[in-house]
This record gives structure tokens, C-alpha cells and sequence, in this order.
């Protein structure tokens, strides 16, 4: 099975077993074909059409009628003698249940070394692995078909705060989906790569003779 996509033109071979009276009266999606004879052969033919954003998705229809030198008709055809067929689409993919999470034991958020994981699914087949960046960085990508994931170790000089993604990705067809770079559910993960420090330390009992001196019974705070 082959595939088309709106402005894309499909192409069809036809060969008869005798000289025609003329080309061939071809349709394909229900429109007319441009049909052509290949080196002035009257059994040779093919035949084009460009396709539009109103063709009909789904399995493309043929019909191809002709008639021999003496005047018969042949009867019309309707399939390729060798199964082979075009499924038109002409629809974007989109992505649903796109959400993250980290392998932080908070897994809101994510320091160096923990790996963000982004989840999502496509409305229909995407080709090849859809292209994902995580903090600005490419992602590993793995799954198939509908059902994907993105990985990404965060590392020293990320961007700490909301870690940002893309994804761009398109069908099977070509369709490119428009690039989604928003959760459908949660929040996105919070990189902090910032090593805690204390900025206050102070140390005092409460010594009748003074905060620095403590005896049985003191409280030190």
C-alpha cells in the first residue's frame, strides 16, 4: 500500500493486450485523470492526477475505460492487476495524553543525573520517530507506531526552572502535525541543578551568665 497526501500526484500504468482507438478514459478519486501515451504506443499508457484538499481520504478509486481498433469495448476496470493501491490522506496528525514525569523520588521535579520521561500518542501512525527536544536538547525516542516516549538525562547547565519540550512528528502520509510543546495534563518538570546552602548557622543557650555558656540543664538552641 502506498500513500498520498494532498498535492501529491498518483501515477497509474496501464498496458493493453492491443492497439486502442485512443487513450484511455481514466478516473482516479472519482476525478479525471491526465493520461498520456508512453512513446506514441497505442498499448501503453499512464495516467496522473494531482491530488487536492477536498479528495476523499481513504483508499483511492479507479475506473479506466477503452476501446480496441475495431470498436469494442473493454470492460471496465476498477482494480490493478497487481493489488496494489493508493490510501489518501489528507488530515494532520494530532498528539493526545501528552504528560512527563521525572525518576525523582519528587517526581515534580528533577536534578542532575534524573531522567525526564515524556509520554504521548498520536491520532493515527506517525512515520519514522517523531523529533523531540527536552530543555533544548534532543531526546531518545522509542516506541512505534501511535504510542511513543522521550528521554532525556538532565545534565550540569540545563536550564533550571519549567523544563521545555518539543515534539514534531508527521503521518504516514506526510502530513506534518503542528508542534506540540504543552501538556494535556499536569505540570511540567521543575530542573533545579542548585546545591542547597545554609545562611544562617548560629548557636546560644540560655545561660544566666551568658548565651555561650551552658551547664546541666541548659537549653542550647
Amino acid at each position: 500500500t502506498a500513500y498520498a497526501k494532498a498535492t501529491d500526484v498518483i501515477t497509474m500504468n496501464i498496458t493493453a493486450d492491443e492497439d486502442l482507438t485512443a487513450a484511455p478514459t481514466v478516473f482516479i478519486a472519482g476525478r479525471a485523470a491526465t493520461v498520456n501515451d508512453v512513446g506514441g504506443s497505442a498499448t501503453q499508457y499512464t495516467a496522473t492526477l494531482t491530488t487536492n484538499s477536498t479528495d476523499t481520504q481513504g483508499e483511492v478509486a479507479i475506473s479506466i475505460n477503452f476501446t480496441d481498433l475495431t470498436g469494442n469495448a473493454g470492460d471496465a476496470v476498477i482494480a490493478t492487476t497487481n493489488n496494489s493501491t493508493v490510501t489518501f490522506d489528507r488530515t494532520a496528525p494530532t498528539l493526545s495524553a501528552v504528560t512527563v514525569t521525572s525518576n525523582n523520588t519528587n517526581t515534580a521535579y528533577a536534578k542532575e543525573g534524573d531522567i525526564v520521561t515524556l509520554s504521548f500518542s498520536s491520532s493515527e501512525n506517525v512515520q519514522d520517530d517523531p523529533v523531540v527536544t527536552i530543555d533544548g536538547n534532543a531526546a531518545t525516542v522509542s516506541g512505534g507506531n501511535a504510542t511513543w516516549t522521550a528521554t532525556y538525562t538532565m545534565q550540569n547547565g540545563d536550564t533550571e526552572g519549567e523544563t521545555n519540550f518539543t515534539i514534531d512528528f508527521v503521518d504516514i502520509a506526510g502530513n506534518n502535525g503542528t508542534q506540540v510543546s504543552a501538556l494535556t495534563a499536569g505540570n511540567k518538570i521543575l530542573y533545579d541543578e542548585t546545591v542547597p546552602q545554609l545562611t544562617t548557622v548560629d548557636i546560644s543557650s540560655n545561660n544566666s551568665n551568658g548565651s555561650t555558656l551552658a551547664k546541666v540543664g541548659d537549653v542550647i538552641t
